[in-house]
């Protein structure tokens, strides 16, 4: 209890009332429930009070006569009836509260049984008051250790789990479970067996994830499979690889430590094996940790220092190989202490110790590899686990299945008794048994946990207060709590906090507690509420930071926001981005409202004009800074960069572009303002290189300079253009070694001359024999110059390019010769020569006859003789050792010596033969035999006394051979002679001697024993018999002496002897039967107690037992024979007789004796005292069903001293149980059983199976909406049916009929709303909307109309009716369908309709039954506020695509409206000018479809990257505009499936991002246009191979590539980019037009052919050098052009551009202002006239059709006229405008338009006409 010494001062408040009301300083008070919400004076109390008292004095309520007006007694009498009443209301007004009110909420939670511990923050106490029937639901689950989530499990909330604590909870295995004693159990006190308390780091026992372990060097970590005995199966082991220290190492990933508890106790245990007992080099141990990120610690080692690591020697050894070892190490509690160190199951291990202040631990299993260590051993590890040392039991359960360990740390406030109650009454499961081990810290004396709660008398919880106790100050956090753990006894404490009275009093500690403290305010807090509007617009205005009184928030859409602060003068300060700060003081005397007035920063729009001079300069970067301000963009084409748009003040600005100087600035405004830059180009230079060689020119080398490539002239001079700087070079020509280097250009041009050294390249050859070996000393000769082969058979020569003669020689071989070429390269020859050869000839015969087929070895190669047993070998001049081997034959061998000449070798074969001796012997005894007469092949030897018989020599062969001896009986057989043949044995057999019959007799006294086995035995036989049922058994011996051994089972002991054969006998065995002790125990058949003095009697033998219960029997002969045995002890006991078998040695039998029996009858009635048939009731392991009285009886029930165990049950009626006693009478059992009630879950869910939220539920007992898991519940009788009825606004109704039987508790029902039909959600959103929407449905009466049911979501539902009047603003779902019947939904186009103005989304689309055909363009066209777009069953989709989502302008990604994957001839527009974002699969979007056109498909959208593929038609696709104006496009695949393109113009158009092409190949039908394709592709880099390209079809047709690339960013063009037939016809106008990038086109070369039209082809580019025959065709072709060059400054060489059959109309200004074109020509010829004097130029030349020269070379600055000239055929060379000179030609050209041909370019020769000029 409390004692209260003092109490915070409250002054009374001013009242009519006065002294009548409370005092404020009564204590009673202090102890009522209203205490911890306000005072009893407080201002609203009071105020309640007095207006209910002046009400009362009044008239109308109490009585006239009463004297109310200044009546003291009445005023003291109804003062305090108010006041008290005042106080109950004031309370229950607080109950408005009780969801954010924490004192009202623990108390409301708290009586609803659940824990409120943890619970904190507004949020979890929200989700708790409006969530608590679900977290009952989560009990008995694993839900109650969740730590996800808004809540802590329950059970950890009970305990305050802290997330630093130890915390394991585990469901044990069955088999892991079980009846136990003592160690022998698998849940004794060790969990070795226990994988469910596993802490790390896998429950399995193979490695399964190598990424759950700590791994030092992972990358020499791998999981092998591997097994342990036959009987482990196959499991993955971890093994290490490489030179370095690897394995399991806790230190090396901080994220993978262990939380401990250092009073605890673990185990670390591992399987582990080494292929070899040497050089293991393995470590194990653990480190400790403090913090998740502090140093490693050593463990604590008892009597030592401390330690990592589980062994005392630097290593851990194994000293086996390949076994594995289940090795331990023991961390033992900080708390526990040993005399000695304990020791492992591993040589020099020993356990370690925790220190109290870890908190985590490492664990470490870790091998130093070296590569100084030959072979060094490989581990294996698996099963590796860090488990609790104990369980929190020792002994098994009796049938219990669901088994728990847990250990854990009580933070809470009350006993451990209290928790686990707590726990096993609420949290577990019925069948659930709890062993758990609580970790508490060390305490010496008896001490309770202490909570203390501070809150105000506003009945908030208060921080940072200070609560001085036992000369500890404590603070309290953010909820007001603080605890201490305190010894019983009083305690005084003081709580102080800021702005509140000191409240000092004593506590009596003597159990956990929860201690209220209240403070009294000084001082409250008021709440200032700021409203902050535009200055102008006074609109409110969201996001600005306001700070005030220290803290800090922003407002909200409304523009509000608020603060609470004591009174006092504050400062206010409101910022707002492009506002001007408002700051203030402000003083705060009450509650108050603030308006704050911003005024918005004026801006003013700058644009930077660049130029060059006065012209203007177009994409360069514009960056603007200031302070707080920085942007970047880029001038247009008139030179602006615009969008700028600042506050007044001072600017700086930088001008970047390649090819200018970068230009920096500042500038101030005070207004709107054009700022003018002026820019300068960067000044170029010339390079010239002059290539030599032994000082003369080199041409056409290649000269690389800064990444472009040109050809020396024929001077080898090459010159480049570029500004200053420093610059690399190479120069390459084939034949000779390259040069490099680097130049710098500093101020003027730059002259660099390179000298080219030439080439020799080697030849080498190799020489070999034809075996392949390497010949050495070999001459070759090339021409006059020998060189010998070295040892390797090589020799080298260097050459230069050209055909070279040889010839290789050697002695001993043929020479041979060839011819070699060498081509700028290296060169090698192989030479095989071949050795010179002769002939060795055998002749092989036998007695003068030749022998066939006979093989002949010489030198290891083996040949067989012809049928004139002739055999020839070839070889070189040498000695060859020879063998001729057959078969019964002798071998022949020799030397064959070949010098200079072929030889001859006749060879004759002799036959072979062998010696044989005979060696006789006795069949039986192998005795040698002498006098044995043998005779082999006609000839006779006799045996001497060894048994020998002479010797016989014959041909090799099979002969007959017999023998004979007096006595034996005769030999005969065959004999084989050959080389292993020398000595053979021959057996002879004596005659037989005669035999005789003996009998045997086995007897056991006068009786014959059958089956008895008597084994006879002597030198000579060992044989066995068994006698008959007669007791007999016969032999046949012969004479001698004989033994025996007789035998006959288990129960007789054995008999020997022995006897001797002269004629026929019998031999006499008598067997004596073996005898033991019997021991009969008599106990109690109930009790299992012994029975002393029961009369005992078995066989013929009696006796009594003991008080053991025992009855002993001596000398009890043993057999399978059954002997009755009785036991009697009367009147307590029934007598008992039982048989028993003596078959074995010292029997126990037993013998139980039951005791007196009675009727036990039980009789069941309901809570109505009614009685219950068919109840079922389980009584002594019986079951037996009450009648129509409930009763049923149970008969025959021994007495017991033990009660026994009943249960009754019934369907619909809870199951009760008990137990009874059975003693010495009948017994009645009454029972009464209670009905069910079933708690049914009713979860509703649409035709996909998903659960439906907000789903109304009604059965005929209650009602209820479905929470977000599509459930509702509530509690129904058992043993009923039922009908429930569910509806959703976005579904159809639907009802479900059930039934719920009589015992169930629980059942969960499911009801399906249907969804088949579309759904879609519009939005209302102001009152000028508020009329019809009509549905685009164009379905008549015929044809499913009268079938259309409409749900518009407004309660209204419609058939036949496709539009609807709403009355008010809001948003709807719209559902429909054709009322279950399969129509087909005709949908018009959406412009015509006033669907498009509201709908948001579609949220279901018809999916199966319902087609849908979508009758126009523009199904969805211009949907303003469409945002999503539900997948739909393109199987039931037809109809148009064109124009489907044009419009819709909603930002969105092709994922969230449904794809137009349905088969359509084409898909116009269907995404144009939408808010289509993201990238784009072209394959899933379209659905592989096959269309003849994409025409403007994704045109104006925000596209960024495409992948995929478009499937087109093979009759022509029109692709025109697909992209156009896509400038967030930035990546495109080389293969989008562009084929048979008819349009492609401009597909890519204004695609401002795009930095590359794609491949188009052009339709072969008719006339193809890409006009424009990639027209201002600005950041466009790189045209790859086959961008266009087109089939050989020799259909004629023209495509046009007028503007393809113009504007465009392109500078790469890679091979056969330009890839279209040749033969076809090309528009080229203005093709690459103004691309800045574009240097080199020589890859254009292959595809320029036919080109028709080349009209400003390349103006304004930047191409440097024009391929010769650049301008193809394949036959007489006219062409124009007009300025295809126009512009072109960076243009040098244009030489030969025209091929012969090329034939252009006019090439006015083709070269108009190419400043540094110094080269040009068309590739004009002539030939010498038939005069002989005068030149004609040739019919099929380009000179013979050009009209129109005029201004063609205009400017061209560098380029002579004298160098455009016309080739003559003997190597001539005449300026072109010779051309017009009749003393030059004879059809010399008249008619010409050369005006300004040559005009500003440098002086022309003398002979130059004017009119070229």
């Amino acid at each position: 209890m409390k004692k209260v010494t003092d109490s915070p001062s409250n002054p009374i408040q001013d009242s009519p009332c006065g002294e009548y009301f409370f005092s404020a300083q009564d204590n009673i008070y202090s102890n009522t429930i209203f205490s911890r919400f306000f005072e009893q004076n407080d201002k609203e109390v009071m105020a309640w009070a007095e207006n209910v008292l002046a009400k009362l004095e009044g008239n109308g309520i109490l009585p006239v006569f009463l004297k109310k007006k200044e009546n003291e007694d009445f005023k003291a009498f109804w003062g305090t009836i108010t006041h008290l009443f005042a106080l109950i209301v004031l309370y229950a007004r607080k109950y408005k509260e009780i969801d954010s009110n924490q004192i009202l909420f623990e108390t409301f939670i708290q009586n609803r049984g659940l824990i409120t511990n943890l619970v904190d923050s507004q949020d979890q106490m929200e989700y708790l008051f409006y969530n608590y029937l679900e977290e009952y639901s989560k009990r008995g689950r694993l839900d109650i250790i969740n730590k996800e989530g808004e809540l802590l499990g329950e059970l950890l909330r009970l305990i305050r789990y802290n997330s630093l604590d130890e915390f394991i909870f585990a469901l044990l295995r069955p088999e892991n479970t079980g009846w136990t004693i003592g160690y022998s159990s698998p849940t004794w006190q060790r969990t070795e067996c226990i994988v469910n308390v596993t802490k790390a780091f896998e429950y399995s026992i193979g490695v399964d994830d190598l990424e759950k372990y700590p791994l030092l060097l992972p990358q020499n970590v791998s999981v092998t499979q591997d097994e342990n005995g036959e009987d482990s199966g196959i499991f993955n082991a971890m093994t290490f690889t490489g030179t370095q220290t690897v394995g399991i190492d806790g230190r090396e990933d901080l994220s993978k430590l262990i939380i401990i508890d250092p009073n605890l106790s673990y185990e670390i245990s591992a399987m582990i094996k080494v292929s070899k007992a040497v050089d293991e080099n393995l470590k194990f141990g653990v480190a400790g940790y403090e913090t998740i990120d502090g140093e490693a610690l050593a463990m604590g080692v008892i009597g030592g220092e401390d330690s990592m690591f589980f062994h005392t020697s630097e290593y851990m050894d194994l000293p086996n190989e390949n076994i594995y070892y289940h090795i331990k190490g023991i961390l033992f509690s900080n708390t526990i202490q040993f005399k000695e160190v304990p020791t492992l199951n591993f040589p020099t291990g020993r356990a370690l110790s925790l220190k109290s202040n870890m908190k985590y631990i490492a664990p470490i299993l870790i091998q130093e590899r070296n590569d100084s260590i030959t072979g060094q051993p490989y581990v294996y590890i698996y099963d590796f686990k860090v488990k609790p040392l104990d369980l929190p039991f020792q002994q098994g359960y009796l049938g219990a299945k669901d088994v728990i360990a847990a250990y854990y740390k009580n933070n809470a406030y009350q006993k451990q008794e209290s928790i686990e109650s707590y726990m096993k009454k609420y949290l577990l499961g019925y069948k659930n048994i709890l062993g758990a081990t609580v970790i508490e810290d060390i305490e010496g004396d008896e001490r309770y946990r202490i909570l203390f709660k501070v809150f105000s008398d506003r009945n908030r919880y208060i921080s940072k207060a200070t609560i001085k106790i036992n000369d500890k100050t404590l603070i309290t956090d953010v909820n007001g709590e603080a605890s201490i753990i305190l010894p019983r006894g009083e305690w005084k404490y003081i709580v102080e906090a800021e702005n509140f009275g000191t409240t000092e009093r004593v506590l009596i500690v003597e159990k956990d507690t929860v201690e209220y403290v209240q403070l009294i305010g000084s001082a409250y807090e008021r709440v200032v509420t700021f409203y902050v509007r535009d200055n102008e617009t006074k609109d409110f205005l969201s996001g600005v930071k306001v700070t005030f009184g220290g803290k800090t928030a922003t407002t909200t859409s409304s523009g509000i926001v608020v603060f609470e602060v004591y009174p006092g003068t504050y400062q206010l300060s409101a910022e707002k981005e492009s506002y001007y700060t408002e700051k203030r003081t402000l003083e705060v005397t009450d509650s108050m409202n603030v308006d704050i007035n911003m005024r918005a920063i004026e801006h003013y729009n700058v644009t930077i004009r660049v130029r060059d001079r006065v012209n203007p300069v177009g994409g360069a970067s514009v960056l603007v800074t200031g302070d707080d301000y920085e942007r970047t963009t880029s001038t247009n084409d008139q030179g602006q960069a615009t969008g700028f748009s600042l506050i007044a003040g001072t600017y700086r600005y930088k001008i970047v572009k390649d090819g200018y100087i970068t230009k920096e600035g500042e500038f101030t405004i005070y207004d709107d303002a054009v700022i003018d830059v002026q820019f300068n180009p960067i000044p170029k230079y010339n390079i010239n290189f002059i290539v030599t060689s032994n000082n003369l020119p080199v041409q056409k080398a290649d000269v690389n300079f800064n990444g472009t490539t040109l050809q020396t002239d024929n001077n080898g001079k090459v010159t480049f253009t570029e500004i200053a700087g420093q610059y690399n070079w190479k120069v390459t020509k084939t034949e000779y070694a390259s040069q490099t280097g680097t130049v710098s250009v500093v101020d003027e041009d730059v002259t660099v001359e390179v000298s080219l050294t030439q080439i020799g390249y080697s030849v080498k050859f190799t020489v070999k024999d034809e075996k392949g070996n390497l010949l050495p000393s070999a001459r070759v000769s090339i021409g006059a110059e020998n060189i010998d082969t070295s040892d390797q058979g090589v020799a080298v020569f260097v050459k230069t390019s050209g055909s070279y003669q040889w010839s290789v020689s050697k002695e001993g071989y043929y020479t041979k010769q060839g011819v070699v070429i060498v081509s700028g390269a290296g060169e090698e020859v192989e030479v095989t020569l071949e050795q010179v050869t002769y002939d060795i000839v055998f002749t092989v015969r036998t007695d003068g006859t030749p022998v066939n087929n006979q093989p002949v070895v010489l030198a290891g190669t083996t040949l067989n003789t012809d049928s004139t047993g002739i055999v020839t070998f070839n070889k070189p001049a040498g000695r060859y050792p020879w063998t001729v081997s057959r078969n019964t034959y002798d071998t022949q061998t020799g030397t064959a010596v070949v010098v200079d000449r072929s030889i001859s070798i006749t060879v004759d074969l002799q036959k072979t033969k062998g010696r044989i001796s005979i060696l006789a012997l006795d069949s039986q005894t192998e005795a040698y035999l002498d006098g044995v007469l043998v005779t082999i092949s006609g000839q006779s030897k006799s045996t001497n006394s060894n048994g020998w018989a002479g010797e016989w020599s014959l041909i090799y062969g099979t002969y007959p051979v017999s023998a004979s001896r007096t006595g034996y009986n005769p030999y005969s057989g065959n004999i084989t002679v050959n080389s292993d043949s020398a000595q053979k044995k021959i057996y002879l057999t004596k005659e037989a001697e005669k035999q005789y019959t003996v009998t045997f007799s086995v007897k056991e006294g006068n009786t014959p024993l059958r089956g008895a086995q008597i084994n006879v035995y002597n030198s000579q036989i060992d044989e066995t018999v068994t006698t008959n049922s007669n007791g007999t058994a016969t032999m046949s011996l012969i004479r001698g002496n004989y033994n025996y051994i007789c035998s006959n089972g288990s129960y007789f002991q054995t008999s020997t002897g022995d006897f001797s054969v002269y004629g026929e006998m019998t031999v006499p065995i008598n067997m004596t039967r073996k005898t033991t002790t019997v021991v009969i125990r008599v106990r109690d058949s109930v009790t299992y107690n012994n029975i002393d003095g029961a009369s005992v009697t078995f066989g013929s033998y009696g006796t009594s037992t003991t008080s053991s219960g025992r009855a002993t029997f001596y000398n009890v002969k043993m057999s399978d024979d059954s002997v009755v045995a009785s036991a009697s002890k009367r009147p307590q006991y029934d007598d008992v007789t039982k048989y028993f078998t003596v078959n074995q040695t010292d029997p126990t039998f037993y013998i139980e004796m039951g005791l007196k029996k009675f009727n036990v009858t039980f009789i069941v009635r309901d809570d109505g005292n009614n009685y219950i048939s068919g109840a079922n009731v389980l009584f002594n392991s019986k079951s037996q069903s009450t009648g129509s009285n409930g009763s049923t009886t149970f008969s025959q029930i021994p007495s017991n001293t033990i009660p026994y165990s009943w249960q009754v049950d019934k369907s619909g009626y809870q199951t009760k149980t008990g137990d009874v006693s059975v003693t010495e009478r009948d017994v009645t059992v009454n029972v009464t059983l209670t009905r069910i009630q079933c708690r049914i879950t009713y979860i509703v869910r649409n035709s996909l199976g998903q659960n439906i939220s907000g789903a109304s539920v009604n059965d005929k007992v209650n009602s209820g909406i479905t929470n977000s898991n599509g459930q509702v519940s509530w509690n129904i009788p058992a043993g009923d049916s039922y009908t429930v009825n569910a509806s959703h606004a976005s579904y159809f109704s639907s009802s479900a009929n059930f039934t719920v039987l009589g015992n169930e508790q629980s059942k969960t029902v499911y009801i399906t709303l249907s969804s088949s039909g579309a759904l879609l959600e519009i939005e209302i959103s102001n009152d000028q909307d508020l009329h019809r929407v009509n549905l685009p449905i164009v379905n008549s009466s015929s044809d499913g109309l009268n079938d259309l049911r409409v749900q518009w979501g407004d309660g209204i539902q419609t058939i036949g009716e496709t539009g609807h009047n709403y009355s008010s603003k809001g948003t709807y779902r719209i559902l429909f369908d054709f009322n279950g019947n399969n129509r087909t939904l005709k949908w018009g186009s959406g412009t015509e309709y006033s669907l498009k103005w509201y709908l948001k989304r579609v949220l279901a689309w018809f999916s199966s039954g319902v087609r849908t055909q979508f009758t126009a363009q523009g199904a969805f066209r211009d949907y303003n506020k469409l945002t999503t777009m539900v997948k739909w069953n393109t199987s039931l989709i037809s109809g148009s695509t064109e124009l489907f989502y044009c419009g819709c302008y909603n930002p969105h990604t092709v994922e969230d409206f449904a794809p137009l994957t349905w088969s359509s001839s084409g898909y116009y527009g269907a995404y144009s000018y939408s808010g289509l974002t993201g990238e784009v699969n072209l394959t899933t979007t379209f659905g592989g479809n096959t269309s003849t056109s994409f025409h403007d498909a994704f045109a104006g959208t925000q596209i960024t990257a495409v992948t995929g593929k478009i499937t087109p038609s093979s009759s022509g696709c029109n692709i025109h505009g697909m992209f156009y104006q896509c400038n967030k496009l930035t990546s495109i695949p080389s293969d989008m499936g562009f084929r048979y393109i008819t349009d492609g113009g401009l597909c890519f158009g204004n695609c401002t991002s795009l930095t590359s092409t794609t491949q188009c190949e052009l339709y072969g039908g008719s006339n193809v246009s890409v006009s424009q394709m990639y027209y201002a592709c600005s950041s466009l880099s790189t045209m790859i191979t086959n961008t266009f390209t087109s089939g050989s079809t020799s259909s004629q047709r023209t495509y046009d590539f007028n503007n393809c690339f113009a504007g465009s960013g392109v500078n790469v063009i890679q091979t056969n980019a330009f890839n279209v037939y040749f033969a076809h016809k090309k528009e080229c106008v203005s093709m690459f037009s103004n691309t800045r990038n574009l240097y080199d086109i020589s890859n254009l070369k292959t595809g320029m052919f036919n080109v028709i039209n080349a009209n400003f082809m390349f103006d304004y580019s930047v191409v440097t050098v024009v391929p010769q025959q650049f301008f193809q065709s394949t036959s007489d072709l006219r062409s124009t052009c007009e300025g295809t060059f126009l512009n072109c400054e960076n243009l040098k060489t244009a030489n030969n551009i025209f091929m012969q059959s090329f034939r252009p109309t006019t090439v006015k200004r083709m070269f108009q202002n190419c400043r540094n074109l110094s080269k040009a020509g068309f590739g004009f010829y002539a030939t010498e006239a038939y005069s002989g004097s005068l030149l004609q130029i040739e019919d099929q030349c380009g000179a013979n059709t050009i009209t129109d020269y005029s201004y063609c070379f205009e400017n061209c600055v560098a380029l002579g006229a004298s160098s455009v000239v016309v080739d003559v055929s003997n190597g001539i060379q005449l300026p072109i405008y010779t051309m017009t000179d009749s003393r030059r030609f004879s059809n010399y050209r008249t008619g010409l338009n050369t005006e300004g041909c040559f005009r500003g370019g440098p002086a022309q020769g003398t002979d130059c006409p004017p009119e070229w000029k």
